[in-house]
Order: C-alpha cells, then sequence, then structure tokens
C-alpha cells in the first residue's frame, strides 16, 4: 500500500505541494513554513526557555487585548457622539442607528 502522505523532502513531493514555480522569498513566507520554523525553534529551546517564551506570549496577548479594547472602547464613545449631533439635529432615529449601529434604548438614553 502506498502512503497516503505526500514527502515534502522529496524533488516530487515537494513540486507537487508549492508546485513547479518556486519562488523561496515568497515561500518562506508562506504560514506553514513559518508555523514549522517556530516549532523548530520551541522544539530547540529548554524547559525553562520554554517557560519563558510562554510568559513572554501570554503578556503579549495581554497588551493586544487591551488595544483592542481600548480601540472598541473608542469607537463606542464617538458612536455615541455621533448619535447626540444627529439627535441635537433632529435626525430621525432610525437613521441614528443605521448610522452609529447604537439601540433604540441607547439613542433614547442620551
Amino acid at each position: 500500500m502506498i502512503g497516503k502522505y505526500i514527502n515534502p523532502y522529496t524533488d516530487f513531493g515537494f513540486k507537487k505541494l508549492f508546485g513547479e514555480e518556486i519562488n523561496f522569498p515568497t515561500m518562506l513566507n508562506e504560514p506553514i513554513f513559518q508555523k514549522a520554523f517556530h516549532t523548530a525553534e520551541v522544539a530547540n529551546m529548554t524547559a525553562s526557555q520554554r517557560d519563558e517564551y510562554e510568559k513572554s506570549k501570554l503578556s503579549y496577548m495581554e497588551v493586544v487585548e487591551v488595544k483592542n479594547t481600548a480601540e472598541m472602547d473608542g469607537r463606542k464613545k464617538r458612536e455615541y457622539e455621533i448619535a447626540k449631533e444627529m439627535k441635537a439635529s433632529d435626525e430621525p432615529t432610525e437613521k441614528i442607528i443605521k448610522y452609529t449601529g447604537l439601540s433604540q434604548a441607547e439613542i433614547d438614553a442620551l
């Protein structure tokens, strides 16, 4: 029985997976290669290096989450400002809802 996987280390397998025309600089930026390089780097770490890496990764993810939350809060604040201006200009509530994404209750509370 022939194996069901293609070996990317053979000339045939490599060309089958990545095509005849090879552009190495572009190919190295492909997610599969980035994941492979990352996996190899992590696999070669000592236990303490891996722990430090995981802590660093968690810290980075926390920073990104705080940034995303702040951006969402900023957008929501801007939506309220726009809604107040539209309401002051006697725009219909349906139009305010359409352009701000706020709910009827949020607009009524302004």
